[in-house]
């Protein structure tokens, strides 16, 4: 997830643990496989929209999460 650019439309496909905490943290705000995301802006911070949310996470943390083009349609 880290390669795209802002405005970008991704569903995640997977997570990659890094740690377990860092999986449960993710997981509890709801980004898991199946969620398609938007980068809302790369600096100063990593944030993504999702499913009427907005989520600043750790640029390494997005090396881990695995994405999927989608049809703008979706």
């Amino acid at each position: 997830m880290n390669e795209l650019n802002p405005s970008e439309k991704r569903k995640i496909t997977y997570i990659k643990p890094g740690s377990h905490s860092n999986l449960h943290q993710l997981m509890s705000v709801g980004l898991q496989p199946g969620i398609i995301v938007t980068v809302h802006r790369k600096n100063p911070a990593f944030c993504i929209k999702f499913e009427n949310m907005e989520l600043t996470i750790d640029e390494e943390l997005t090396k881990n999460i695995f994405v999927w083009r989608i049809d703008d349609g979706v």
